[in-house]
């Protein structure tokens, strides 16, 4: 077993390993729950090779760690709630969607997850909506998988959950969501395909922290 250091990283809320192992990306930052750092740790040397920061309170990074989408109330300019996505594999320049032929970008309010699919093509938001117009008012929830450069929508699925942690199958046919550390500890999987869910699982817990399919899929 080997340790590495991690500057400025007091918290590693999640680790990645880039596709040829030679890397991982951690990503955590000061608070037990909100992101502000995505590191770059060579296994090799034991260095920090690179530094990515952006205050979030959640993030996702896309299968090839070609790409980091932050989301919450921490993104974007002023803090408003957003989500932003940069590129690793070149300079880092924060960036908002545009859908084509439309003059305002698509907004996403009270973010609580993010999760890229396997083929790091589509993203899925974790949002939700306020009913009434008065602060306070109860929050509709939504789950929108969308095109990873424009955030032009291509499924929502009905969730009647917080959406705060979320993982596909490796075919990306299949989306499990949970609540988080916060929220609901059930785990809802939904069918991609068919834009639904298709059972819930009950876990005996407190809080569910992450989901994750088995290499088969089942």
């Amino acid at each position: 077993m080997r340790e590495y250091k991690l500057t400025k990283l007091k918290r590693v809320h999640s680790v990645h390993f880039a596709p040829d192992g030679t890397r991982l990306l951690a990503l955590g930052g000061v608070e037990a729950r909100l992101v502000d750092a995505a590191v770059w740790l060579d296994l090799a040397t034991g260095e920090n090779v690179g530094r990515v920061e952006r205050y979030a309170t959640c993030v996702a990074v896309d299968p090839d760690l070609t790409r980091i989408a932050v989301g919450g109330e921490g993104a974007g300019a002023r803090h408003l709630p957003a989500v932003e996505w940069a590129r690793l594999d070149g300079p880092v320049e924060w960036r908002r969607f545009a859908w084509p032929k439309r003059t305002l970008p698509p907004t996403y309010k009270h973010v609580s997850g993010l999760a890229f699919d396997p083929s790091g093509s589509r993203l899925a938001i974790g949002h939700a909506r306020a009913v009434g117009r008065y602060r306070g008012s109860p929050l509709a929830r939504k789950l929108s998988l969308v095109d990873r450069d424009t955030g032009e929508p291509w499924a929502d699925l009905p969730t009647p959950q917080e959406a705060c942690v979320m993982g596909f199958s490796p075919d990306g046919s299949r989306l499990a969501v949970t609540g988080g550390l916060d929220g609901d500890a059930r785990v809802t999987v939904f069918d991609v395909g068919a834009k639904r869910a298709v059972f819930t699982f009950a876990p005996p817990a407190t809080a569910t922290r992450a989901v994750a399919f088995l290499p088969d899929g089942r």
